[in-house]
């Protein structure tokens, strides 16, 4: 299922990210899955994941696999399927603050976070989404 819905305040970078790793995504995992499991985690090719501080720090926690990420893998993240569904849940929502935007977002997030059909279904798209990246020999597939 899905972890924390984080609010970030203010521009985003690995600063920001490498807390997001400790205080929130590493808790997580440690709650969830059993000391000594390694735990697959991806991530793109953004900058920001690739800073050195976040490549340390990776480093530093060997229960995380950091699995590779194809150069032009932007469309394998099963995470770019969920923001596109909270825009979708928000056609109607004209929010005035940004404190309505993320309470709404996170509102839809807690729906989405106990609905296991809905991440079992995501999950299993990654089968699918491979096959496609490898019959495209690397190039975009329709996700």
């Amino acid at each position: 299922g899905a972890g924390d819905f984080v609010r970030i305040h203010g521009k985003f970078n690995s600063e920001k990210y490498l807390k997001i790793l400790g205080d929130t995504l590493l808790p997580s995992v440690h709650l969830r899955f059993p000391e000594g499991m390694r735990v697959p985690f991806f991530h793109d090719n953004s900058p920001i994941h690739g800073a050195n501080i976040i490549k340390h720090w990776f480093e530093d926690h060997p229960e995380l696999d950091v699995l590779p990420w194809p150069a032009k893998g932007a469309d394998l993240n099963p995470i770019e399927n969920v923001w596109g569904d909270i825009v979708k849940d928000c056609e109607c929502f004209r929010p005035r603050t940004d404190d309505e935007v993320f309470e709404r977002a996170n509102s839809i997030w807690e729906g989405y976070r106990n609905n296991a059909n809905y991440w079992r279904k995501l999950a299993l798209s990654m089968i699918n989404r491979l096959r496609l990246v490898v019959e495209n020999e690397g190039r975009w597939t329709k996700y």
